[in-house]
């Protein structure tokens, strides 16, 4: 699903396909958003405890490089690495048909990025550029039931929320 190969700009950020499976800063982002702890980033109060966040760091890590990296082999799944102008990674904006049958989009922004009003600039532009690739109509939004800034960014997109799978709440935008 390479929709967009040679990338855009939009809101001052270029937007292009991500090989994910390359850059371990794209896994610190990733952990970061699901709230995995981050071994690098602890105080531990022995050692012992270190060798164990750090095992379990490690094998969540495993899990998404493999899973990730399965669907993008599929073709159903494309991450597209969301870059300043110095060509820093600021964020990831990913689209895919996993799930669902509609298009599901989303995207995930460092920290220093959010509350911006980024996000939303990026989405803009991006869902149209999905809906017209794809020629669809809608695209899912599935964000989880207490990211109160995901939903926020769904309705501000023009979404409604459509159903619940698990604890996430899908909007169609």
């Amino acid at each position: 699903m390479q929709l967009f190969p040679t990338g855009f700009c939009t809101a001052g950020f270029d937007i292009f396909p991500y090989p994910f499976f390359r850059e371990d800063e794209y896994y610190d982002l990733m952990a970061e958003q699901w709230h995995i702890v981050q071994p690098d980033k602890m105080t531990y109060a022995c050692e012992t405890e270190a060798e164990t966040y750090k095992k379990q760091y490690d094998a969540f890590m495993d899990y998404l490089k493999e899973s990730l990296k399965n669907d993008l082999k599929s073709g159903k799944y494309q991450d597209y690495k969301i870059a300043n102008a110095k060509g820093e990674l600021c964020g990831v904006a990913d689209v895919g048909t996993i799930y669902f049958d509609s298009p599901e989009v989303g995207i995930i922004l460092k920290e220093e990025y959010r509350g911006k009003g980024y996000g939303y600039e990026i989405m803009i532009e991006f869902a149209k550029r999905v809906k017209n690739c794809l020629g669809a109509k809608k695209l899912i939004w599935r964000t989880e039931q207490n990211n109160l800034a995901g939903i926020c960014l769904a309705l501000r997109l023009g979404g409604r929320e459509a159903f619940w799978v698990d604890n996430f709440r899908c909007f169609e935008i």
